[in-house]
């Protein structure tokens, strides 16, 4: 039996014996493009008078790539020349254009449009349309099928690298065009999805040389023909401004002799209407070409 003396001093004892550890700490801290360096502080025990112990790992960074743009993207492919692609959906809930919002990268940009029903919902197929290229007149058009009644865009500034204006455009026949004026020459294709509906047009720089641009007025955008010298009967072509409903191009000489051509259009007052104006015959040598305030000079034979 021990006794009650001794009993105080051996638990002192004892308690003299216990290692009580703190929690350790880590600090983590990197910099761009530079290893990561983990430094963990290990604490000294409360009976113990060392320094902590400090042990420093450095690991290797990782290399910050840069991902390649969505526009960019290896499929589908582009084309540069005549019609570059075609979706033909058997069948499409889609009758607006309703927007159109770009993304604009150093390599690419890329295009969105999307579509909605009459009353502006969305919609979940996109409808027939056809990506063509016109190269004579710095053109990128997207020629919507027949679903297309109408759109909420008829004419925005684009002012990017690649491209300078879009219009949307009815044609004769009734059917609604978008067309992207070039700033530079590319290469192009077309994305169709699906819920909801939406048609991407992506673009990127090539190296094909240009022809002229159109003419570009507030109220008329002029296509002019390539050749140097025209002869009669000439066709100029383009598009004018909503609300349209008749308008008149003239050939006028250097002696100040007009010839007219009249030509009546859709009237429409969401989107611009395109227009043929033909001059069976005319005066020879330079004249001047106006139509809704859009001018050129053209040199025609004998």
């Amino acid at each position: 039996m021990l006794r009650r003396g001794i009993l105080p001093g051996l638990l002192i004892a004892l308690s003299s014996c216990i290692t009580v550890e703190a929690p350790s700490t880590t600090t983590v801290s990197a910099a761009p493009s530079a290893p990561t360096v983990i430094t963990t502080t290990i604490p000294a025990t409360t009976t113990s008078s060392a320094p902590p112990i400090v042990v420093t790992t450095t690991r290797p960074s990782t290399p910050n790539i840069r991902p390649i743009p969505p526009c960019l993207s290896p499929e589908p492919l582009f084309g540069s020349t005549g019609e570059i692609d075609r979706y033909v959906p058997a069948g499409s809930d889609s009758a607006l254009l309703a927007s159109i919002d770009w993304h604009l990268w150093e390599e690419c940009e890329r295009f969105v449009f999307s579509l909605a029903s009459t009353e502006g919902a969305p919609t979940l197929i996109p409808p027939t349309v056809a990506l063509v290229f016109f190269e004579n007149q710095r053109v990128l058009r997207l020629q919507m099928g027949p679903e297309i009644e109408t759109s909420a865009v008829a004419h925005q500034l684009i002012e990017s690298p690649l491209v300078e204006d879009l219009y949307v455009v009815r044609s004769s026949d009734g059917g609604l065009t978008v067309d992207l004026h070039l700033a530079e020459p590319v290469a192009a294709r077309l994305i169709p999805s699906s819920t909801p509906a939406t048609l991407t047009v992506d673009l990127r720089p090539e190296s094909t040389p240009f022809s002229q641009p159109p003419v570009i007025a507030p109220r008329a955008v002029l296509f002019l023909p390539r050749e140097e010298t025209l002869q009669y009967p000439f066709t100029v072509n383009g598009y004018l401004q909503p609300g349209i409903e008749e308008s008149v191009a003239t050939l006028t000489d250097a002696a100040g002799s007009t010839t007219e051509s009249r030509f009546p259009l859709a009237g429409a007052d969401d989107v611009w209407s395109s227009f043929a104006a033909v001059f069976l015959e005319g005066s020879p040598g330079w004249v001047t070409l106006e139509v809704e305030g859009a001018r050129a000079s053209l040199f025609f034979g004998e």
